[in-house]
Protein backbone atom coordinates (compact mmCIF):
# COMPACT_ATOMS: atom_id res chain seq x y z
CA UNK A 1 0.00 0.00 0.00
CA UNK A 2 1.46 3.41 -0.93
CA UNK A 3 2.66 5.56 1.94
CA UNK A 4 0.78 8.50 3.32
CA UNK A 5 2.82 11.62 3.98
CA UNK A 6 3.60 11.83 7.68
CA UNK A 7 5.82 13.63 10.17
CA UNK A 8 9.24 12.32 9.14
CA UNK A 9 10.89 13.73 12.24
CA UNK A 10 8.89 11.23 14.28
CA UNK A 11 10.08 8.18 12.33
CA UNK A 12 12.10 5.72 14.37
CA UNK A 13 12.31 2.72 12.06
CA UNK A 14 12.67 2.37 8.29
CA UNK A 15 10.39 -0.10 6.50
CA UNK A 16 12.15 -1.71 3.53
CA UNK A 17 10.94 -4.01 0.78
CA UNK A 18 13.77 -6.13 -0.72
CA UNK A 19 12.96 -7.74 -4.08
CA UNK A 20 15.48 -10.24 -5.49
CA UNK A 21 15.13 -13.71 -6.99
CA UNK A 22 18.45 -14.84 -5.49
CA UNK A 23 17.94 -16.17 -1.93
CA UNK A 24 21.65 -15.72 -1.15
CA UNK A 25 21.48 -12.01 -1.95
CA UNK A 26 18.39 -11.57 0.21
CA UNK A 27 20.01 -13.44 3.08
CA UNK A 28 23.15 -11.30 2.88
CA UNK A 29 21.19 -8.04 2.80
CA UNK A 30 19.08 -9.14 5.77
CA UNK A 31 22.28 -9.96 7.64
CA UNK A 32 23.72 -6.53 6.79
CA UNK A 33 20.58 -4.77 7.96
CA UNK A 34 19.83 -6.87 11.03
CA UNK A 35 21.67 -4.62 13.53
CA UNK A 36 20.22 -1.45 12.05
CA UNK A 37 17.06 0.47 12.68
CA UNK A 38 15.12 -1.10 9.81
CA UNK A 39 12.34 -3.61 9.31
CA UNK A 40 12.62 -5.70 6.13
CA UNK A 41 10.12 -7.66 4.04
CA UNK A 42 11.34 -9.74 1.10
CA UNK A 43 9.90 -10.82 -2.25
CA UNK A 44 11.33 -13.40 -4.66
CA UNK A 45 10.38 -11.78 -7.98
CA UNK A 46 8.88 -8.61 -9.40
CA UNK A 47 5.28 -9.87 -9.44
CA UNK A 48 5.51 -10.90 -5.80
CA UNK A 49 7.14 -7.56 -5.02
CA UNK A 50 4.19 -5.65 -6.49
CA UNK A 51 1.75 -7.78 -4.47
CA UNK A 52 3.69 -7.23 -1.23
CA UNK A 53 3.85 -3.48 -1.96
CA UNK A 54 0.07 -3.30 -2.37
CA UNK A 55 -0.51 -5.08 0.95
CA UNK A 56 2.16 -3.31 3.01
CA UNK A 57 3.47 0.11 3.85
CA UNK A 58 7.11 0.88 3.04
CA UNK A 59 9.59 3.75 3.10
CA UNK A 60 12.00 2.34 0.50
CA UNK A 61 12.21 -0.46 -2.07
CA UNK A 62 15.42 -2.14 -3.23
CA UNK A 63 14.59 -3.86 -6.51
CA UNK A 64 16.71 -6.32 -8.47
CA UNK A 65 16.40 -5.77 -12.21
CA UNK A 66 16.84 -9.15 -13.86
CA UNK A 67 14.21 -11.48 -12.37
CA UNK A 68 11.81 -14.15 -13.67
CA UNK A 69 8.03 -13.62 -13.94
CA UNK A 70 8.33 -9.82 -13.83
CA UNK A 71 11.62 -7.93 -14.02
CA UNK A 72 12.50 -4.94 -11.86
CA UNK A 73 11.73 -2.35 -14.52
CA UNK A 74 8.21 -3.68 -15.12
CA UNK A 75 7.59 -4.15 -11.41
CA UNK A 76 8.53 -0.52 -10.83
CA UNK A 77 6.14 0.63 -13.57
CA UNK A 78 3.34 -1.32 -11.87
CA UNK A 79 4.18 0.25 -8.52
CA UNK A 80 4.23 3.76 -9.99
CA UNK A 81 0.83 3.12 -11.62
CA UNK A 82 -0.58 1.98 -8.29
CA UNK A 83 0.79 5.11 -6.61
CA UNK A 84 -0.70 7.35 -9.27
CA UNK A 85 -4.09 5.66 -9.07
CA UNK A 86 -4.15 5.83 -5.29
CA UNK A 87 -3.04 9.45 -5.27
CA UNK A 88 -6.20 10.43 -7.19
CA UNK A 89 -8.20 9.41 -4.12
CA UNK A 90 -5.69 10.59 -1.52
CA UNK A 91 -3.37 13.49 -2.29
CA UNK A 92 -1.33 12.68 0.82
CA UNK A 93 0.13 9.54 -0.78
CA UNK A 94 3.90 9.96 -1.16
CA UNK A 95 6.20 8.61 -3.89
CA UNK A 96 8.33 5.79 -2.52
CA UNK A 97 12.04 5.74 -3.51
CA UNK A 98 13.04 2.65 -5.50
CA UNK A 99 16.71 1.69 -5.78
CA UNK A 100 17.69 -0.56 -8.68
CA UNK A 101 20.00 -3.48 -7.97
CA UNK A 102 22.02 -4.69 -10.95
CA UNK A 103 24.75 -7.20 -11.67
CA UNK A 104 26.03 -4.73 -14.28
CA UNK A 105 27.75 -1.42 -13.80
CA UNK A 106 25.80 1.63 -12.68
CA UNK A 107 26.71 3.29 -15.99
CA UNK A 108 25.06 0.48 -17.96
CA UNK A 109 21.94 0.47 -15.79
CA UNK A 110 21.18 4.01 -14.61
CA UNK A 111 19.57 5.30 -17.83
CA UNK A 112 17.10 2.41 -18.07
CA UNK A 113 16.41 2.62 -14.34
CA UNK A 114 15.55 6.31 -14.56
CA UNK A 115 13.32 5.71 -17.59
CA UNK A 116 11.45 3.10 -15.53
CA UNK A 117 10.95 5.72 -12.79
CA UNK A 118 13.47 4.23 -10.40
CA UNK A 119 15.43 6.70 -8.29
CA UNK A 120 18.91 5.25 -7.74
CA UNK A 121 21.10 2.34 -8.72
CA UNK A 122 23.51 -0.01 -6.93
CA UNK A 123 25.82 -2.46 -8.66
CA UNK A 124 26.46 -5.96 -7.29
CA UNK A 125 28.31 -6.99 -5.28
CA UNK A 126 26.95 -4.40 -2.87
CA UNK A 127 28.91 -3.87 0.33
CA UNK A 128 27.26 -3.13 3.64
CA UNK A 129 28.67 0.38 3.50
CA UNK A 130 27.16 1.03 0.05
CA UNK A 131 23.81 -0.38 1.13
CA UNK A 132 23.63 1.68 4.30
CA UNK A 133 24.74 4.85 2.52
CA UNK A 134 22.00 4.39 -0.10
CA UNK A 135 19.34 3.92 2.58
CA UNK A 136 20.57 6.96 4.47
CA UNK A 137 20.66 9.01 1.25
CA UNK A 138 16.97 8.41 0.57
CA UNK A 139 15.78 8.22 4.18
CA UNK A 140 17.83 10.90 5.94
CA UNK A 141 15.25 11.13 8.71
CA UNK A 142 16.05 7.57 9.85
CA UNK A 143 18.83 7.16 12.36
CA UNK A 144 20.70 3.97 11.47
CA UNK A 145 22.00 3.49 14.98
CA UNK A 146 24.92 1.10 14.30
CA UNK A 147 26.65 3.45 11.88
CA UNK A 148 28.88 6.05 13.48
CA UNK A 149 29.30 9.23 11.42
CA UNK A 150 32.86 9.59 10.19
CA UNK A 151 34.08 12.26 7.81
CA UNK A 152 34.55 10.72 4.36
CA UNK A 153 37.77 12.70 4.00
CA UNK A 154 39.31 11.37 7.19
CA UNK A 155 42.22 8.87 6.84
CA UNK A 156 40.37 6.46 9.13
CA UNK A 157 37.30 6.37 6.88
CA UNK A 158 39.38 5.78 3.76
CA UNK A 159 41.41 3.00 5.38
CA UNK A 160 38.27 1.27 6.70
CA UNK A 161 36.52 1.37 3.33
CA UNK A 162 39.55 0.07 1.45
CA UNK A 163 40.24 -2.68 3.99
CA UNK A 164 36.65 -3.92 4.02
CA UNK A 165 35.45 -3.52 0.49
CA UNK A 166 38.23 -2.99 -2.05
CA UNK A 167 38.98 -6.30 -3.75
CA UNK A 168 41.18 -4.85 -6.47
CA UNK A 169 44.19 -6.50 -4.88
CA UNK A 170 42.68 -10.00 -5.15
CA UNK A 171 43.76 -12.05 -8.17
CA UNK A 172 40.88 -12.89 -10.49
CA UNK A 173 42.74 -16.07 -11.45
CA UNK A 174 42.16 -17.61 -8.03
CA UNK A 175 39.51 -20.31 -7.80
CA UNK A 176 38.78 -19.40 -4.18
CA UNK A 177 39.88 -16.55 -1.94
CA UNK A 178 38.92 -16.82 1.73
CA UNK A 179 39.90 -13.20 2.44
CA UNK A 180 37.65 -11.88 -0.32
CA UNK A 181 34.75 -13.98 0.97
CA UNK A 182 35.13 -12.97 4.62
CA UNK A 183 35.41 -9.29 3.77
CA UNK A 184 32.25 -9.46 1.69
CA UNK A 185 30.28 -10.96 4.58
CA UNK A 186 31.84 -8.79 7.32
CA UNK A 187 33.66 -11.78 8.84
CA UNK A 188 30.42 -13.68 9.56
CA UNK A 189 31.68 -17.26 9.24
CA UNK A 190 28.37 -19.12 9.24
CA UNK A 191 26.99 -16.77 6.59
CA UNK A 192 30.15 -17.24 4.50
CA UNK A 193 29.81 -21.02 4.65
CA UNK A 194 26.11 -20.88 3.83
CA UNK A 195 26.56 -18.64 0.78
CA UNK A 196 29.48 -20.63 -0.62
CA UNK A 197 27.94 -24.06 -0.01
CA UNK A 198 24.66 -23.02 -1.66
CA UNK A 199 26.57 -21.73 -4.68
CA UNK A 200 28.50 -25.00 -4.98
CA UNK A 201 25.33 -27.08 -4.58
CA UNK A 202 23.90 -25.53 -7.74
CA UNK A 203 27.00 -25.59 -9.93
CA UNK A 204 26.45 -29.02 -11.50
CA UNK A 205 23.03 -27.96 -12.77
CA UNK A 206 24.37 -24.57 -13.86
CA UNK A 207 27.14 -26.29 -15.82
CA UNK A 208 24.65 -28.60 -17.50
CA UNK A 209 22.33 -25.77 -18.50
CA UNK A 210 25.12 -23.52 -19.75
CA UNK A 211 26.56 -26.33 -21.88
CA UNK A 212 23.17 -27.28 -23.32
CA UNK A 213 22.07 -23.71 -24.09
CA UNK A 214 25.43 -22.87 -25.68
CA UNK A 215 25.36 -25.98 -27.89
CA UNK A 216 21.75 -25.38 -28.96
CA UNK A 217 22.30 -21.67 -29.61
CA UNK A 218 19.60 -20.62 -27.13
CA UNK A 219 21.19 -17.27 -26.30
CA UNK A 220 18.29 -15.97 -24.21
CA UNK A 221 18.23 -18.98 -21.90
CA UNK A 222 22.02 -18.96 -21.71
CA UNK A 223 21.96 -15.32 -20.64
CA UNK A 224 19.38 -16.02 -17.92
CA UNK A 225 21.48 -18.80 -16.39
CA UNK A 226 24.75 -16.84 -16.61
CA UNK A 227 23.19 -13.70 -15.17
CA UNK A 228 21.72 -15.61 -12.24
CA UNK A 229 25.04 -17.38 -11.64
CA UNK A 230 26.96 -14.11 -11.63
CA UNK A 231 24.48 -12.52 -9.23
CA UNK A 232 24.83 -15.48 -6.88
CA UNK A 233 28.62 -15.88 -6.97
CA UNK A 234 29.75 -12.26 -6.68
CA UNK A 235 29.60 -12.35 -2.85
CA UNK A 236 31.26 -15.76 -2.48
CA UNK A 237 35.01 -15.17 -2.77
CA UNK A 238 35.39 -17.01 -6.09
CA UNK A 239 37.33 -14.49 -8.23
CA UNK A 240 37.82 -16.67 -11.31
CA UNK A 241 34.12 -17.55 -11.50
CA UNK A 242 33.10 -13.94 -10.84
CA UNK A 243 35.27 -12.70 -13.70
CA UNK A 244 34.20 -15.39 -16.17
CA UNK A 245 30.48 -15.06 -15.41
CA UNK A 246 30.63 -11.26 -15.56
CA UNK A 247 32.43 -11.18 -18.90
CA UNK A 248 29.99 -13.59 -20.54
CA UNK A 249 26.97 -11.90 -18.95
CA UNK A 250 28.17 -8.50 -20.16
CA UNK A 251 28.88 -9.75 -23.68
CA UNK A 252 25.41 -11.33 -23.93
CA UNK A 253 23.81 -8.14 -22.63
CA UNK A 254 25.60 -6.09 -25.29
CA UNK A 255 24.88 -8.69 -28.01
CA UNK A 256 28.58 -9.16 -28.71
CA UNK A 257 28.64 -12.43 -30.64
CA UNK A 258 32.27 -12.46 -31.79
CA UNK A 259 33.83 -13.96 -28.65
CA UNK A 260 30.88 -15.77 -27.03
CA UNK A 261 32.31 -19.25 -27.60
CA UNK A 262 35.60 -18.36 -25.91
CA UNK A 263 33.77 -16.75 -22.97
CA UNK A 264 31.53 -19.81 -22.57
CA UNK A 265 34.62 -22.04 -22.46
CA UNK A 266 36.23 -19.77 -19.85
CA UNK A 267 33.10 -19.91 -17.69
CA UNK A 268 32.85 -23.69 -17.97
CA UNK A 269 36.52 -23.96 -16.94
CA UNK A 270 35.92 -21.67 -13.93
CA UNK A 271 32.93 -23.76 -12.83
CA UNK A 272 34.87 -27.00 -13.21
CA UNK A 273 37.80 -25.56 -11.25
CA UNK A 274 35.53 -24.64 -8.34
CA UNK A 275 33.82 -28.04 -8.43
CA UNK A 276 37.22 -29.79 -8.39
CA UNK A 277 38.31 -27.58 -5.48
CA UNK A 278 35.20 -28.72 -3.62
CA UNK A 279 35.65 -32.39 -4.54
CA UNK A 280 39.20 -32.23 -3.20
CA UNK A 281 37.87 -31.13 0.16
CA UNK A 282 38.25 -27.38 -0.24
CA UNK A 283 35.01 -26.46 1.50
CA UNK A 284 35.55 -28.81 4.43
CA UNK A 285 39.16 -27.73 4.86
CA UNK A 286 38.16 -24.07 4.84
CA UNK A 287 35.26 -24.57 7.26
CA UNK A 288 36.32 -27.57 9.35
CA UNK A 289 33.63 -27.07 11.99
CA UNK A 290 30.44 -25.60 10.59
CA UNK A 291 28.55 -26.19 13.87
CA UNK A 292 30.70 -23.72 15.73
CA UNK A 293 31.33 -21.56 12.65
CA UNK A 294 35.09 -21.98 12.62
CA UNK A 295 37.01 -21.09 9.48
CA UNK A 296 40.65 -21.31 8.53
CA UNK A 297 42.21 -18.03 7.39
Amino acid sequence: MPNETNNTSAKKEARLLLVDDNPANLKLFLEFLKPLNVKCVTAADGKQGVTVFERGCFDLIIMDINMPVLDGFEATRHIRAIEQSTRRDNAQISRIPIIALSAHSVTDTRKDALVANMDDCLSKPVSKLELVEAIQRWLPEIQLTEIQPVSEDSPKAKIQEQALFDESSFSDELTFDIQALMKRVNDKVELAYDLLSKLIDGLEEDLKQITNHAESGDVESLHQVVHRLHGGCCFCGVPKLIKASYELDHALLKNRETNIDALVKALILAIEDLLNWHRNGGLKKTFPDTKTGAALN
